[in-house]
């Protein structure tokens, strides 16, 4: 988890003081689970920080718009 440039905090440290950040949290611990139970046939891939914050941003202030993906698209966020 990286510290914020703004708040010189990682998410988790912000969270202590605002609860709201929690559900975040609780995101990024969930993938942690997945990747820690070692799924067979799954290869993490790091991704350049511009597309987790798109991705983020986009799930998190638009979480009611639906996400129009291409079949490719859709089948890789399958396997992720």
């Amino acid at each position: 988890m990286r510290v914020s440039r703004v708040k010189g905090k990682t998410l988790f440290e912000m969270a202590e003081s605002d609860p709201s950040l929690q559900y975040v949290c609780n995101y990024y611990l969930n993938i942690a689970d997945q990747i820690l139970a070692l799924p067979e046939g799954v290869v993490p891939n790091e991704s350049p920080d511009r597309d987790l914050f798109s991705l983020l941003s986009d799930f998190y202030l638009n979480p009611s718009k639906p996400q129009v993906m291409s079949e490719d698209e859709e089948l890789d966020l399958m396997m992720v």
